[in-house]
Parts: structure tokens; sequence; C-alpha cells
């Protein structure tokens, strides 16, 4: 953001001697074997971080891509940027770019022009694609472009990623359509997350809908049960009086939906309706059982 508005002021000359003490200046050379651009630069401030370098005028990739923060000597640097292509690029002819560095302290500009191989699809690698990045011709390597300009994924509605983490904190990829689509999970008729803890305190996992899990609070409880936290939170007329317990007894929480499918209850056991109830009707008298069909239960 900060080298844009730089840019721009550059262009209209509203930063051409910010401090008449500083002449900043640079010079900027490539060399074909290895593809290297060299920056020389003198006349900035006296810091260790003196300026900031980037590139630009590229008619494809980032519009604008940062290269190095260099180490400076009484205000003078050189840079020495190999760079290579992202894949997909043809160079077959030349392109003029242009180098800015900025002065730090002052944002006193100094620019020069050079020359580089270009061609179709090309962008300089590393400068596009990734999280935070504007899209490389190819498109992005990690996400989708959304929220704007650059390249995103993670984050709530945005397209999972596709290396390190799917999603951020409290979210977890949901298959929509083609895509893995990153939503909240963990919390009531949420589904569960795939890091972490799977449900939120006081709640489980449930089938609902088409065989998909969901986190909620009105499972694994007969009724009679005193309510917890999240049961009184949840609301949905799953608790009565005061002190609130559980109306009407619950089905049996879902603890695995691959394979031969497990339930729970909590403080009460599973009954023949496949409900749960503080006396149990069936022969055993477990808190874990496999319900094949309604009125059906097995140890």
């Amino acid at each position: 953001m900060r080298i844009t508005l730089v840019i721009a002021l550059s262009a209209t000359g509203l930063l051409t001697g910010c401090n008449p003490m500083l002449k900043p200046k640079i010079t900027a050379n490539t060399a074909t074997a290895p593809a290297r651009l060299v920056v020389v630069g003198t006349g900035f401030s006296t810091t260790p971080k003196c300026a900031s370098v980037s590139v630009l005028g590229m008619p494809s990739g980032p519009p604008v891509a940062h290269i190095a923060d260099p180490s400076c000597t009484g205000g003078s640097f050189k840079v020495d940027w190999d760079y290579s292509y992202v894949s997909g690029c043809s160079p077959n002819g030349s392109q003029t770019i242009s180098v800015l560095a900025v002065d730090n302290p002052s944002l006193d500009p100094a620019a020069a022009s050079t020359s580089v191989a270009w061609g179709p699809n090309c962008a300089f690698a590393g400068t596009c694609g990734k999280i935070g990045q504007y899209p490389c011709p190819s498109g992005c390597l990690e996400g989708s472009v959304v929220a704007g300009p650059l390249c995103s994924c993670g984050n709530q509605g945005q397209v999972a990623c596709t290396s390190g983490t799917a999603c951020q904190p409290n979210l977890t990829p949901v298959q929509q359509g083609s895509s893995s689509i990153c939503q909240p999970c963990g919390g009531e008729q949420q589904p569960l997350c795939s890091t972490g803890t799977a449900c939120q305190t006081g709640l489980h996992s449930q089938l609902e809908g088409a065989n998909n899990l969901v986190c909620e609070a009105s499972c694994g409880y007969g009724a009679g049960v005193p309510c917890t936290p999240a049961m009184v939170a949840a609301g949905m007329g799953i608790c009565a009086g005061a002190p609130p317990v559980v109306e009407t007894p619950q089905m049996p929480c879902v603890t695995d939906k691959d394979g031969q499918t497990l339930y729970r209850c909590f403080d009460s056991t599973i009954a023949e309706n496949c409900v749960c109830q503080q006396s149990n009707s069936c022969q055993e008298s477990a808190s874990l059982g496999q319900c094949t069909v309604p009125g059906d239960c097995t140890n």
C-alpha cells in the first residue's frame, strides 16, 4: 500500500525534493547470465535500511513487485537481484521496466529504467500467486482471487487453501459444488471442525440431513437430566423448568458415521426406540451402543 502511494505521488512530482539535503539517485542494469538486476543507490539517508526497492511497469503479473530492503552504508547501497520467471512464461522479446528506490525516512524517490527478457504469461517468480500477492498470469498458487485483487484463501466464505492450513481457526472446509469453502465450525448446528476440538464445550456430533455430522446440544441426554450451559444457550425448547432440565428424551449423539455408526448417551442409556433415557429398557445397560434400526439397541 505504501509503495503504491509513493509511486502515484512520484508520478505527479509531489515527492520531488521532500528533503532538500538528500539527492537520491540509482542506476539499474541487467545481465542475462545469470538473470540478474543490479541496482546501485547513492545520496540516500544514512540509516542501516535506507531504502525500499521495487520494480514496476511489467505488462503482466503484478503491477509492482518489491524486491529488496538493502543494507546501506553512508546512504549508499547495492542490490543484486537474481530473478527467474513463473512457470508458463515464454520470454521471446525485450521489455522496459522501471526500478523505484524510496528513501525510507523521507519518502524521497529515485527511479531508473532497464530492460529484461519478456513474453506471454510472464511474471517474476516469487512476486505473484501467493497469499497476499497479486495473481500470476496463470492465477493463484494457493487459493482464489477473492476479497479484492489479491490472492486469498482460508477465510470465511473463501475456498480452502491447497497447502498449509486449509482454513483459519474456527473454520472448516465444507464441500459446495466442486469447491471446498471455509465455513464456521464447532458451534450449534455447524459442521465439525477438522482440526482442534471438533465441537465446542457442551456440544456433540450428530447426524443431520444427508448423512452430515453437525455439532448440537439436543442429543445424548434423557428426560429430566440437568441441562448444561450449552443446552440453555441453544434454546430450541431443549430445557424446561428452574433449574432447567432436559424436557424430552433425546436421540443419541453420533460419534462415528464411517462404517459401523456408533451412538452415545450421557448420564443415560439407549432405549429400544433408539432414544436416550435414564431407565434402560434394553437387555444391555451400556451407555455406548449401536442403533442399527429404530426399535433395536445393542452393545
